[in-house]
């Protein structure tokens, strides 16, 4: 996906969000962007998150989304369960 100082940033911007938004709950913030009734994360979900947080532009977002899914998507269903949100966001 990116180098790990990359890495670093995208979990400071998305913590840095969840704080702002979320009153540091990682939990709601899952499932503010989670599909309704799945309780995973598919890649338009996650485009909103990163956009919320910052992450990338218009032209370099998708590559990102890209990113993380193959990253964190232990599975590689296509979509990031909240074990896998949350064992990559260090909690």
């Amino acid at each position: 996906m990116a180098s790990e100082s990359q890495k670093r940033e995208l979990v400071r911007k998305i913590s840095k969000h969840v704080n702002e938004r979320f009153g540091g709950s990682y939990r709601r913030a899952f499932d503010h962007y989670a599909g309704p009734g799945d309780n995973t994360v598919d890649s338009d979900e996650l485009g909103k998150l990163l956009k919320a947080a910052g992450v990338g532009s218009a032209l370099t977002r998708g590559m990102w989304v890209d990113g993380v899914m193959k990253e964190v998507d232990s599975n590689k269903d296509g979509r990031i369960t909240w074990d896998e949100f949350n064992r990559v966001m260090g909690r």
